[in-house]
């Protein structure tokens, strides 16, 4: 879900906030349950995202 914006403002007070930036071909690699977000991409080309989770096999995926 999308936090309120109070809870966003708690969060950025307590923890501070950091806009990243590379050149283009960049990665950029992050713990899954860290709040992230990113605005609309403004070029004409497509932007590709790659996510990748591990879980310990005592966190088996199973049908809900």
């Amino acid at each position: 879900g999308v936090p309120s914006r109070d809870a966003m403002r708690k969060l950025v007070e307590q923890g501070g906030m950091a806009a990243p930036k590379g050149p283009a071909g960049s990665a950029l690699f992050f713990e899954c349950n860290l709040m992230h977000g990113s605005s609309g991409n403004l070029s004409p080309y497509p932007r590709t995202n790659l996510f990748i989770v591990y879980n310990s096999v005592e966190n088996a995926v199973r049908d809900p």
